[in-house]
């Protein structure tokens, strides 16, 4: 019985310093949702956001770009897919609260609202700011709509990459995978990445700071279980990835775990 107490406290106590750790890491790292939101370094900027990404890449009021600093290990976003299959930089299933119900987006959401799709996707008529998800709106609306802090809208994938690619991103670039529904999303997620890495190469060898452990490649996936294996659902979009050379999809926060391997 001693025995197995102590066996017990000891895998308990490996599991809690190995979350500790985990967390440190996450936490240390500057380029968590392109370093905007309350939490992070731009606290005032929109996180996901070009305003945060243009402070991150080319500096903020004449300062030094965050991008340089050490504990900035990694670029990370979140993407989803959008009602026309297109692909937005956002990390909430829900516009709430970084795309508010406020002066500023009324006149938007009213035009939302009375949008017969929007109510065949949301599934009745009296559409709520409540209801609303991003996976009922198409890009357009979703960009018709002001982020909170803002003065701009929501990104496209292709749009950061695109200033990725023009504002010379140096640190690697960890994606987080949130909610697919479509093969055509799903592939222009792997062609896209495939391409702007191969952009961002050009620029030169990534700088791999001290505590970086996601692969040596300038362009990563990184996802929580739940969500990749509900948005990539089959074990052949793991083979799909590994073709374009994303050998491992890590998963978030305990990055040594790769979630192709629990197909």
């Amino acid at each position: 019985m001693k025995l197995h107490l102590k066996i017990t406290y000891a895998v308990l106590a490996l599991l809690i310093a190995l979350t500790v750790e985990a967390k440190i890491k996450f936490g240390a790292n500057l380029g968590h949702r392109m370093s905007g939101g309350p939490r992070e370094h731009f606290s005032k900027l929109p996180e996901n956001s070009l305003a945060a990404l243009k402070a991150v890449l080319l500096g903020d009021n004449g300062k030094k770009p965050l991008q340089f600093h050490e504990n900035f290990r990694y670029l990370e976003f979140d993407i989803q897919e959008t009602a026309d299959g297109e692909i937005i930089v956002f990390h909430n299933q829900k516009l709430s609260p970084w795309l508010p119900n406020n002066q500023q987006n009324l006149a938007a959401l009213n035009e939302i609202y009375r949008d017969p799709g929007v109510q065949l996707r949301v599934g009745h008529r009296r559409v709520r700011y409540s209801d609303l998800k991003i996976q009922h709106l198409t890009l357009e609306q979703v960009q018709s709509l002001i982020l909170k802090n803002g003065t701009e809208p929501a990104p496209s994938f292709h749009q950061v990459l695109e200033k990725l690619v023009e504002w010379n991103l140096r640190k690697p670039l960890a994606i987080d995978i949130k909610y697919f529904r479509s093969d055509s999303a799903r592939e222009k997620v792997i062609e896209l990445a495939s391409y702007y890495g191969e952009l961002l190469d050009t620029r030169g060898t990534p700088i791999f700071e001290d505590g970086y452990d996601l692969s040596q490649a300038t362009v990563n996936f990184i996802s929580f279980a739940k969500y990749f294996k509900n948005s990539f659902p089959f074990k052949t979009w793991c083979q799909r990835f590994q073709a374009a050379g994303f050998l491992k999809i890590y998963r978030a926060i305990y990055h040594w775990d790769n979630l192709c391997s629990k197909y």
